[in-house]
């Protein structure tokens, strides 16, 4: 006879079926009362996914057998079909064009002005339109087709039931040692908090009615900030400025391109590691590269589309571009001149360097390549097949103390590469607990990193609305950081890493990132209301937040209208909080 299940086998397998369906705030819930993860390391390895499932249709089919069998052991014909359920009507349903023969189904977008429609897909998580670099490198695209935002917008997935999870690599949220740290309470009451208010009147305008799509502090030289939008500037913004007014400015002339004078505009600026150089890229596919003060060093020409992104190295002596039309460059820093270039097949989302002369690139199929130049055919291989089940991959992180390359999908999940090399496939874990798109991800600075006893914390962003603190080495989530009422586009810590900031919608919040508390709050329209559709109005969107090097300061691109500098250093005030239910 077959052993009788325990309670807290039923627990799991009811805790893996909740995970693998795609209800993370219920796995969650369970979890924590449960505890069903502690028989994880047991289980895993010969429970399979969909184990609930079986075991629940297995059961069905030997209650239907007794129900076929008289009480003196006779086989009878049953009468009927035998259900557990009663028999529901059908409902009577209009055909529907959305529906197609694939059986994913089609839904309109909500906005009126909107041509396209969404793909719910039975196989994917769900995924909305992102401010990731991803998106970002479809925003510019648009831009240079008609001058202005496109209102037509590409396939969007959104949430459906899943293909099954393998949960060996999986490991859901929060660690069963402590409870879910959730800034806004778990029950129904007031907590109290202390929260600095920084007034928009306080904060110091650098450019304002220009738009401003990047803006980057100095890592050197901590009064040096550089922005561009419509053009590129390099402001000397001393710690006690209060005005614009008087700042030394320099001016970094683009010239206007060979077709739009439009396509001059600024769409991504990085100071080198050293901060002596600084490169900015524009619509017309044109990166420069200025000395810290100005001068224009080199002009590089290779690209034809809109860039979308540029890393230094770590040494500031090579820099690695990427076009709209997903062609990687790689450039000598130092002298201006080329040094490889590849064009993968594949539509690509963003690029990091990992070594000297080893980086990686993410793709919108939901993989990640490696390149090495240190052949004479530069290699190139994808680290896996597809791990992102949705498809794209929104952003790309390398970790330089643990050597970890971590990204985040539109499948709402975090993929973690251990140790890649050009030769060898890595380990790979997988961080689930988002319940949409990860749109921003973002390593604590390493300053605190004891290899002896490593704790590497990375933070998360997603559409919804929240920001997860994960400690990846024993994957699990820290902390869900919940203040935010739209879907969250930047996110970055400060340089000594204890703080993070975070900007959705034209609002900017500082958490302390050991605790999970929010200290600061910056919204530059506090008076905005929800629609009728009941989100928040749309009052432009967070282009760039950069930190300067004292952590003190934080520059803010808002999208179409100015470059702020909020000061981090005022004094939180005592503010009472009406929990959520």
């Amino acid at each position: 006879m077959a052993d009788l299940l325990t309670s807290d086998q039923v627990n799991y397998v009811i805790w893996r079926y909740l995970q693998e369906s795609g209800f993370s705030e219920s796995a969650i819930a369970f979890q924590a009362d449960s505890k069903a993860e502690r028989l994880d390391p047991i289980f895993r390895e010969n429970v399979k996914s969909n184990a609930l499932v079986y075991l629940i249709q297995r059961g069905l089919m030997y209650e239907e057998l007794v129900a076929r069998v008289d009480h003196d052991g006779s086989v009878r014909k049953p009468d009927r079909p035998f259900r557990f359920f009663p028999k529901v009507p059908a409902l009577q349903v209009e055909e529907d064009e959305g529906v197609g023969s694939d059986g994913n189904q089609m839904e309109e977008d909500d906005d009126e002005d909107a041509d396209s429609v969404t793909i719910r897909s039975t196989k994917s998580p769900a995924a909305n339109s992102t401010t990731s670099m991803n998106a970002k490198k479809r925003d510019i695209e648009e831009t240079v087709v008609n001058g202005v935002k496109s209102t037509k917008r590409r396939k969007k997935l959104s949430n459906g039931l899943g293909e099954d999870t393998t949960m060996q690599d999986a490991v859901l949220s929060p660690p069963l040692t402590e409870d879910m740290a959730v800034t806004n309470g778990c029950d129904v009451g007031i907590q109290s908090e202390e929260i600095a208010e920084i007034m928009v009147a306080d904060a110091l305008v650098l450019q304002e009615g220009e738009g401003i799509m990047a803006c980057a502090w100095n890592p050197a030289v901590k009064a040096l900030l550089a922005g561009g939008g419509a053009i590129a500037k390099i402001w000397s913004v001393p710690e006690n400025a209060t005005s614009a007014e008087g700042l030394e400015t320099v001016s970094l002339p683009h010239e206007p391109s060979r077709d739009d004078a439009d396509k001059a505009k600024i769409t991504v600026i990085r100071w080198s590691p050293e901060g002596d150089r600084l490169a900015t890229a524009s619509y017309d596919g044109q990166t420069r590269i200025w000395n810290a003060t100005g001068g224009l060093l080199f002009t590089l020409l290779m690209h034809d589309t809109p860039i979308a992104s540029l890393k230094w190295n770590k040494t500031g002596r090579m820099l690695l571009t990427l076009s709209c039309d997903g062609k990687i460059n790689v450039w000598n820093a130092m002298t201006g001149h080329i040094v490889r270039r590849f064009d993968l097949e594949e539509e690509l989302s963003d690029i990091e360097w990992t070594y000297e002369r080893e980086f990686v690139a993410s793709a919108e199929n939901g993989k990640v390549y490696l390149f090495n130049l240190d052949y004479n055919n530069p290699q190139q291989r994808p680290l896996s097949h597809q791990l992102h089940e949705a498809g794209s991959i929104e952003c790309l992180a390398w970790d330089e103390a643990t050597k970890s390359i971590a990204t985040g999908g539109n499948d709402s999940t975090i993929q973690i590469w251990h140790r890649p090399t050009i030769h060898d496939t890595p380990r790979t874990g997988r961080l689930i607990g988002h319940g949409g798109t990860v749109v921003a991800i973002a390593w604590q600075p390493n300053a605190s990193y004891n290899p002896d006893a490593p704790r590497r914390l990375l933070a998360s962003a997603s559409h919804d609305t929240t920001i997860r603190i994960w400690e990846v080495n024993n994957r699990y989530c820290l902390r869900v950081l919940k203040k935010h009422l739209d879907p969250i586009e930047r996110i970055s810590f400060s340089p000594d890493g204890t703080k993070l900031a975070t900007g959705a919608n034209g609002a900017v919040l500082i958490w302390n990132a050991e605790t999970g508390t929010a200290t600061h709050v910056y919204d530059r329209i506090k008076t905005r209301k929800k629609t009728e559709e009941g989100v928040m109005e749309d009052v432009g969107e967070i282009n760039e937040i950069s930190w300067d090097q004292t952590g003190t300061r934080l520059a803010v691109g808002e999208g179409s209208t100015k470059c702020a500098i909020v000061c981090i250093n005022t004094k939180p005030r005592q503010e009472e909080v009406i929990t959520e239910v």
